[in-house]
């Protein structure tokens, strides 16, 4: 594998760990928003010369890309697909440019498979009482697939082969100082940029303040994930 793409790279965390990983592998990241290419080419100043002068970031639709056919060897996506308006645009492209037999994986989340996460529930209590709209990133609502089988339908109509596609749990524990941090940057970057200074200190305070009084175990999560690998025929 010599060419990856990362579709709907967001904060460029998949794209960054591959060319850090894999010495020889080129690495497109690919995002709708502005704001998130961003924050991808923030995290990816960390990274060596050598490392960095094997990633691009583009700003592009996964439904409509802007690559010649047969330009990669692997296509990779976390947590887009969910979001996708026209998901059979999506994986056409994909068949497009990847090469005969390239690899296609993806994660997502599955419909029905969270409850409810008391910190996400005090930043909507906390947000709602100032009276501030969360803002959605200029992405769809989500469509979540209902089950692994599902995905793995959509994929075979859509050309793809050897299709593989399970169920995953996902659990996670935080704290407050990460689960803060992480929402501020990665979960409601642009509700919280559209604050003035002052509400977004106040609102941070707010929600720092209320989410002290939650026990440890109140910061362990869990979901319910769609694994897919598939080849491009």
């Amino acid at each position: 594998m010599r060419n990856l793409l990362d579709l709907g790279t967001g904060t460029g965390v998949v794209a960054i760990d591959a060319v850090r990983r894999w010495p020889n592998v080129r690495c497109v990241g690919v995002d709708l928003s502005p704001v998130m290419l961003d924050h991808a080419r923030s995290a990816a100043k960390m990274l060596d010369p050598v490392e960095s002068g094997r990633l691009e970031w583009i700003e592009a639709s996964a439904e409509q890309l802007p690559f010649d056919a047969d330009s990669f060897d692997a296509a990779v996506s976390a947590f887009l697909y969910q979001f996708l308006v026209d998901r059979r645009a999506m994986l056409a492209e994909v068949r497009r440019v990847l090469r005969a037999g390239g690899i296609f994986a993806f994660v997502t989340w599955q419909a029905g498979g969270g409850g409810r996460f008391a910190p996400d529930d005090i930043v909507g209590e906390v947000l709602k009482d100032e009276g501030i709209e969360w803002a959605d990133n200029g992405g769809p609502p989500s469509r979540r697939p209902p089950s692994p089988r599902a995905a793995a339908a959509e994929l075979r109509r859509s050309g793809f082969e050897r299709v593989a596609a399970r169920a995953v749990t996902l659990t996670w524990r935080t704290d407050r100082d990460s689960f803060l941090r992480r929402m501020e940057e990665d979960d409601l970057p642009l509700t919280f940029q559209r604050m003035d200074s002052r509400t977004r200190q106040r609102v941070r305070e707010r929600i720092a303040e209320r989410l002290s009084h939650l026990e440890s175990d109140a910061f362990e999560d869990s979901a319910q994930l769609v694994s897919v690998i598939a080849r491009s025929r």
